[in-house]
């Protein structure tokens, strides 16, 4: 089993340093060098809008419900963006 990207220890996440399997991680920021940027403007896009609804007065769960969408929206697509990039690593 290869170790995985970020692993948890108790009290604080752990990212891997160089030699921590590093030969096997695939850089998807050097593949779409505006990655970063893309994935913090639609957090924030969406952020502003959930911000809008819980001002007007939408319900706390719905709005929970909507931003767990968005993440499952972002994280669906980075991870198909990984799976595509490490397919075509090999």
């Amino acid at each position: 089993m290869k170790p995985s990207a970020v692993a948890w220890i108790p009290g604080r996440l752990h990212t891997p340093k160089m030699g921590d399997a590093a030969e096997d991680a695939i850089n998807l920021s050097a593949l779409a060098p505006t990655l970063g940027f893309t994935c913090r403007e639609y957090l924030k896009t969406y952020t502003q809008a959930l911000e809008t609804a819980v001002e007007r007065g939408e319900g706390g769960v719905v709005v929970a419900q909507r931003r767990a969408a968005v993440l499952d929206g972002l994280l669906g697509a980075l991870y198909c963006a990984a799976n595509a990039a490490s397919k075509a690593k090999g």
